[in-house]
């Protein structure tokens, strides 16, 4: 076997295929970013998972210190706690086995999903009367995950997942937020990093449902465009007071999110302003009947 003979094996480029050297290469480059894509996406999955796993540890573990004794959780919680952190550390462990082949990571198979509602059950059975800070950071952090999953899903009911050429979708806006906030280390985090892009995808979903209208008409500030938007496209039996208070909170919001060019903030001040966008955005989109707006 000859020397090129070895070496198209060794590439899986067939040297008698028909295509001259420049058009072989080209489709190599084809095949190599379609693999990096897919290995880039797979690995952003990866780094999220373990930011939210990561999160959740730092939360919990305070809750489980500050329990007075055993008895305060039921056995058969303990045991689904025990169990669920235990199989997901495994999983943990072997992603970079998962990595080298085609099976799916150990997120997609429903582990953080059992891992989080296995964490959830501390809520319920936690007997403390007195405040407990550490619960409620728990609680907010099992809502946040929640309440941004229904808020992909809200935006991509209305095609807000999309956007023209050469600009970025709302979700995709949030998503970059999401992912900010979702980082080891939240205490360190910048907070324009996760604000402003929330911001962004805040006012992204309300200017892409502008021309959405069946009926154009100027606006001028916040409050009014929601207003206009709510007017023409709300849930019947929603009355305009409904958007009306939805637009005033999204001008006082704009304004916070902002702050994040200025000043400093606290990690629970990001996480405050953050929870707040998503909770808006919420209101704002389930007001909504998809059947009176215009194709996006």
């Amino acid at each position: 076997m000859g020397l090129s003979e070895r070496r198209s094996e060794r590439t899986g480029v067939d040297k008698d295929d028909g295509l001259d050297r420049r058009e072989k290469l080209l489709r190599i480059l084809d095949e190599a970013e379609r693999a990096a894509a897919a290995v880039k996406a797979k690995a952003q999955d990866v780094l999220e998972s373990a930011a939210y796993s990561e999160g959740l540890v730092q939360r919990l573990r305070p809750v489980v210190k500050d329990l007075p004794d055993d008895s305060v959780v039921p056995a058969e919680t303990w045991q689904d706690l025990t169990d669920a952190w235990h199989t997901h550390t495994l999983q943990l462990g072997s992603i970079f086995k998962v990595v080298g082949s085609d099976e799916p990571l150990f997120f997609a198979t429903g582990s953080v999903a059992s891992l989080t509602t296995a964490t959830s059950s501390i809520l319920l059975s936690n007997s403390v009367a007195k405040p407990n800070p550490s619960l409620d950071a728990l609680n907010s952090y099992l809502v946040r995950a929640s309440l941004l999953d229904e808020v992909r899903k809200a935006l991509e009911s209305l095609g807000l997942d999309r956007s023209p050429a050469g600009s970025r979708s709302p979700l995709a806006l949030l998503d970059e937020a999401a992912a900010a906030i979702k980082r080891p280390s939240s205490s360190q985090l910048a907070p324009a990093s996760a604000l402003l892009p929330v911001r962004e995808a805040v006012q992204a979903a309300v200017t892409a449902l502008l021309p959405r209208r069946p009926e154009q008409e100027p606006t001028g500030k916040w409050v009014d465009k929601v207003m206009s938007i709510g007017r023409q496209c709300g849930l019947d039996g929603l009355r305009i007071e409904h958007f009306e208070r939805l637009g005033r909170v999204l001008a006082s919001l704009v304004i916070q999110l902002s702050a994040a060019k200025q000043r400093s903030f606290s990690a629970t001040e990001v996480s405050r302003e953050f929870d707040a966008a998503l909770k808006f955005l919420k209101a704002f989109l389930i007001s909504l009947d998809d059947s009176k707006l215009r194709p996006a």
